[in-house]
């Protein structure tokens, strides 16, 4: 007789929980009457995919539903499936990390319940061919992938619905798909949901293995699958579990799966932060992932870096070096890159939570041998181009050739990235910028008003040219020990006026100084205004309120800088833009130029301290990022504002002849933690 065996399983690792408060409602409401059920009815048979921090809550709080799982796994009722400890994206892992999450897992499990798993799922489906040698490696003898995956040439009529096997280098780990189309539909009754596999399913002996989220087997339970599953009986269908059926089965289908991902992340990678099936004759991958989302790839490079550093850590002190890579591990977790419920990229908050894990590890790997600051240059983001990588006693910076603008600012004390702000998309933002919004980009326009009503200074696309130093790659002119000399050209104007920038880093234990010699290398005249801009990301979401303070010195006065609105401060006697902006003074024309700008993180206390070595104009904005939000709860996709950047651009009248100059510099010190945000 043959047999459509339905593997039900429940993830958990879909369902992101933060607290213990969390974990124990989903015990009350899911786990205790599921294992209840399963308890009494021994012919019910399920798979549970549990993460580690749900496996230490029930370790603490109820042991009596492990000592559960322990029985019911001994009755061969349920299977426990491994994974990663902290579900990472396992292609982005070095290959010692990917064993070291996958043999952590396993151990928890096995501590837990009393065996280990065999068979294991991956955060989102992401997958490589070259992960088959690393899960045979750990014991694994198959693994949970979307069946989307599988190639449509594998089988010419797509009714194979079995166990499939991959080799790759003479290893081979079998492939279960999970199919979400087989899942109950969300107003339909049990009954129908059979009758719909066994009318779509006509293959025999097919397994159809179902994956479901806390949240959906709740709804499930809520709408009686239990009183359902009790009283089912037809003989053409048998509720299984992976284990037993890959047990029961001789002859897998070969398949090679190349690198992939699962349908619900993949249709948010071809136009990014909008739907759209992917129809190309290639397979996404995860690198298509981080393309299409810069903040994301900075994040992974970050955890590249620190990576490679606890790897490279020769002599230091074990037991921190081993702290250090547990804080890597957290950082590597897939919900810090993906939000696994609706498939899009994970929202600026959640990233930052990364970030603090990698700062804390570099904090415990510097203190386990003798730091000392340097400043190395090499290809850190995998661009082609050698980055700059600064790593002091209070920051850990990088800065890019592309706009010599610092990309990544990472403070030791608060453990935030301060250089991570988004950049906006006309979709939802109404307006797209075309240059990435770091620290220190540089810009020279023609126009000297610069200053529009709706407050577009600087900031509308129109405004810059294909040629901009904001886009322009600065080569290097010289690099030692802690001294960086950069050099961009532009064509200035419609005249085509070739200009040069020398952009000169000096780095300090406390910061940097940045020194700029602007050169007119053509033969005529440039007059125009020299932008220098800095985008201070947000890293706090405890509040609604802006996190930042701001005040600025001129004329020998200290006074709060509104933020409100936009503020703008001319440069020098220009009056033009005052209407319609927020100005330190009624006298605002007599004003000399901002000498010290102060910006203070009130949730840490750390003071950003930016002094132009010449009075400068000032202009401070805020702009929001509105992304869209829960676009797959089954509502109305909403569009809300998830993170905002702070704008600080100083600016200077440019009146130069033929080959002349000008010189510029800021000082850009951090004062971590002093507790003077209330000073201001």
């Amino acid at each position: 007789m043959s047999f459509v065996h339905i593997c039900i399983e429940l993830d958990f690792t879909r369902d992101c929980l933060l607290d213990d408060n969390e974990r124990e409602s989903y015990y009350q409401t899911l786990f205790k009457p599921l294992l209840t059920f399963l308890f009494s009815h021994p012919k019910c048979q399920m798979g549970f995919c549990l993460d580690e921090g749900y496996l230490f809550f029930l370790k603490k709080i109820h042991p009596e539903a492990l000592e559960l799982f322990s029985e019911l796994t001994n009755r061969k009722q349920i299977e426990m499936l491994g994974g990663a400890c902290y579900s990472p994206i396992l292609p982005f892992l070095f290959s010692q990390d990917k064993s070291a999450q996958i043999e952590r897992m396993t151990t928890s499990i096995r501590n837990a319940v009393g065996k280990r798993p065999r068979g294991m799922s991956i955060f989102a489906s992401f997958w490589e061919p070259s992960l088959v040698s690393v899960l045979q490696s750990c014991g694994m003898e198959y693994v949970h992938l979307d069946s989307s995956l599988i190639p449509p040439t594998v089988f010419s009529d797509n009714t194979f619905k079995g166990c499939y096997i991959m080799s790759e280098q003479g290893k081979s780990i079998k492939v279960l798909p999970f199919y979400d189309m087989y899942k109950p539909l969300y107003n339909e009754d049990f009954t129908a949901w059979v009758y719909r596999i066994e009318k779509e399913v006509r293959e025999e002996d097919s397994v159809i293995s179902l994956c479901f989220s806390a949240r959906e087997m709740i709804f499930n339970i809520e709408k009686g699958f239990f009183y359902f599953w009790e009283n089912f009986s037809d003989p053409n269908f048998v509720f299984s579990n992976a284990q037993a059926h890959i047990k029961s089965t001789y002859i897998y289908k070969p398949v090679y799966i190349p690198a992939g991902m699962e349908k619900l992340v993949s249709r948010w990678i071809v136009s990014p932060y909008h739907i759209k099936e992917y129809t190309g004759a290639f397979p996404l991958t995860v690198y298509d992932f981080l393309n299409s989302y810069p903040l994301a790839k900075k994040l992974y490079q970050r955890i590249l870096y620190v990576s490679l550093l606890i790897s490279q850590a020769q002599g230091a002190d074990k037991e921190r070096k081993k702290a250090a890579r547990e804080k890597l591990m957290k950082a590597e977790a897939g919900e810090n890159f993906i939000d696994i419920q609706t498939g899009l990229v994970s929202l600026p908050e959640k990233m930052q939570e990364a970030y603090v894990y990698l700062n804390k590890a570099e904090l415990l790997l510097r203190s386990s041998y003798d730091f000392s600051e340097t400043v190395t240059v090499f290809d850190y983001n995998g661009d082609g181009l050698n980055e700059y990588v600064c790593r002091m006693n209070n920051f850990s910076g990088v800065i890019s050739p592309l706009g010599a603008e610092i990309t990544e600012l990472n403070l030791m004390s608060s453990g935030k990235n301060y250089a991570t702000s988004l950049n906006r998309v006309e979709d939802f933002d109404l307006i797209s910028d075309n240059y990435e919004r770091g620290l220190f980009v540089e810009h020279l326009f023609e126009d000297t008003s610069l200053v529009n009503r709706d407050r577009t200074f600087l900031l509308n696309k129109e405004n810059l040219s294909d040629q901009d130093f904001s886009r322009t790659i600065f080569k290097e002119r010289k690099f030692k020990r802690k001294e960086i000399q950069l050099e961009g050209e532009i064509l200035f104007s419609s005249k085509k006026i070739p200009v040069k920038l020398r952009k000169n880093y000096t780095v300090t234990p406390n910061g940097l100084i940045v020194q700029y010699i602007l050169i007119n290398e053509g033969e005529e005249e440039i007059k125009g205004i020299f932008v220098t801009e800095l985008n201070i990301a947000q890293t706090d979401f405890a509040s609604n309120s802006n996190q930042y303070d701001c005040a600025a010195i001129y004329n020998g006065t200290k006074q709060k800088i509104p933020l409100e609105s936009s503020f703008y401060l001319p440069c020098f006697k220009d009056g033009d833009g005052k209407d319609g902006f927020n100005v330190l003074s009624e006298n605002i024309l007599s004003a000399e130029g901002v000498s010290l700008l102060q910006v203070v993180d009130r949730p840490t206390g750390v003071n950003f301290l930016l002094e132009p070595n010449e009075g400068a104009g000032l202009f401070v904005s805020y702009i929001p990022f509105k992304r869209p939000i829960d676009p797959a709860g089954g509502k109305e996709e909403r569009i809300e504002q998830i993170s905002y950047t702070q704008v600080i651009c100083f600016h200077w009248n440019v009146n130069l002849s033929p080959h002349g100059s000008m010189e510029k510099t800021i000082g850009f010190s951090i004062v971590p933690n002093k507790g003077t945000s209330s000073s201001l």
